[in-house]
């Protein structure tokens, strides 16, 4: 199902736009499309310190809606530094062409994405002030797969298919067209433009007659570079109250 389909992301019979993500305690639910379990703020796999879900009987500080509540909690510096440099990397080797691309005599859509980053966390004042700080960035250099209705070779020279009463398939040469209608015959610049587009590829789509589709890869390149920063500050020494800046 796609993403956006509403009935993706269900929990315990409720719809998907019922559910409620916040991250530390503030509300980030993707209120345009209502996509399941997405937080309109880019949340980092090495930024998230706990990750709850709560499918039922939620308490007062959760429920707003019937559905799951997605808490998601920002992590904090400590007493000792820490930190962490990863990256993954995913690429075409380990995919399969889908049925579509082989039917049109296509590869596989191109898949490059790299994932890299660090994080680093420390105090500035021993058990009151801390700091935690986040980059990743994200690379795509991938390929989808595009399809467009084109006109068929011969529709591009001027013959036109047509389909019989008795179900069979005749066509018109362009003279043959010109004398039943000279107001409708072949125009030259008109052929011209038609002869600029690619020849079909995927006869699944168009009238099969004077159109079909076109089969094509188009790079749909990605740069993210998402920055996350978090100052915490307890009050007290037990660290019973605490005020933090997240940005």
């Amino acid at each position: 199902m796609s993403p956006h389909d509403h009935r993706t992301g269900a929990v315990n019979g409720g719809k998907s736009d019922q559910a409620n993500v916040t991250l530390d305690g503030v509300d980030v639910n993707d209120q345009q499309d209502h996509t399941p379990f997405t937080s309109v703020l880019r949340v980092t796999l090495d930024s998230v310190e706990e990750f709850r879900t709560v499918t039922t009987n939620a308490s007062a500080d959760m429920g707003r809606s019937s559905g799951a509540q997605v808490s998601l909690v920002t992590k904090s510096g400590t007493n000792a530094l820490h930190g962490s440099l990863y990256e993954f990397n995913r690429n075409t080797s380990a995919n399969a062409n889908d049925f579509f691309n082989n039917l049109s005599g296509l590869p596989r859509d191109k898949l490059i994405r790299n994932v890299f980053g660090g994080s680093v966390g420390g105090p500035l004042k021993r058990d009151r002030l801390f700091y935690f700080l986040n980059y990743e960035g994200r690379r795509d250099r991938s390929e989808s797969t595009g399809l467009r209705v084109v006109p068929t070779e011969n529709f591009r020279n001027g013959f036109f298919k047509y389909t019989r009463t008795d179900g069979t398939t005749g066509e018109l040469t362009p003279d043959q067209v010109k004398q039943l209608d000279p107001c409708i015959s072949p125009d030259p610049p008109v052929l011209q433009i038609l002869q600029s587009y690619p020849l079909p590829n995927d006869f699944t789509q168009g009238d099969t007659l004077n159109t079909a589709g076109y089969r094509f890869h188009g790079a749909t390149p990605l740069d993210w570079n998402t920055y996350i920063a978090k100052l915490d500050y307890q009050i007290d020494q037990n660290g019973k109250h605490r005020i933090f800046w997240r940005g």
